[in-house]
């Protein structure tokens, strides 16, 4: 809604009279509290905390966007390509064999999506999973794994996505991508992209 009165930078006039100083200074403070407002919770609280959370007054990020260029995965015996000017690419041939990648994520953001961006050969299928581990002493692997199997044409560029996701990431695990063919020569990763929200952007890439 509109606020009560336009801003102005030379009122009170000069000439104004002295009796009507108070409700100058009413009408100031309230034009302050009420675009206050709009950056954060409640102007009248001590300690005032921002929208969006304390200390950072940007609110929630919806959509955020991190890429996983080609050199940030792994495998066994890593295998880079260049054959020709922006090519660029993970090779990873072997068919049954994984490639992997780290997902440095901070805590509280939640992950929504995932592509992989890669060039498929001449493999039967093709699964993409997002892995997680708690970071703990107990030998124990809890893994969150949401497959998708390619169809069986070879010889094409196409995008892989996990989509519908509610990952929220904690403190106490970290992530990781696998993707693994099966027959044929294994996929060339180009890189994967990780759609996110975050409840404060200050805490996040």
């Amino acid at each position: 809604m509109p606020y009560t009165n336009p801003w102005s930078d030379i009122i009170p006039d000069g000439a104004a009279n002295a009796n009507t100083v108070d409700d100058a200074i009413r009408q100031l403070r309230l034009d302050v509290h009420e675009r206050m407002n709009a950056v954060v919770a409640d102007w009248t609280t001590d300690p005032v905390v921002p929208i969006g959370g304390s200390g950072s007054g940007t609110g929630v990020k919806v959509g955020k966007v991190l890429f996983l260029p080609f050199a940030q995965w792994s495998m066994l015996n890593n295998a880079y390509s260049d054959p020709a000017a922006g090519n660029e690419r993970f090779l990873y041939v072997a068919a049954g064999v994984e490639a992997w990648c780290p997902v440095n994520l901070p805590p509280d953001v939640t992950i929504r999506q995932i592509d992989l961006m890669f060039y498929r050969d001449t493999l039967n299928t093709t699964t993409l999973s997002l892995r997680r581990r708690m970071f703990t002493t107990a030998i124990v692997a809890v893994d969150t794994q949401v497959a998708i199997a390619v169809s069986p044409a070879a010889f094409y560029m196409q995008i892989l996505t996990i989509s519908g996701m509610s990952e929220v990431v904690t403190d106490q695990s970290y992530y990781y991508l696998i993707a693994k063919g099966a027959g044929g020569l294994g996929p060339k990763i180009y890189a994967a992209k990780i759609t996110y929200d975050c409840p404060d952007s200050t805490a996040t890439l």
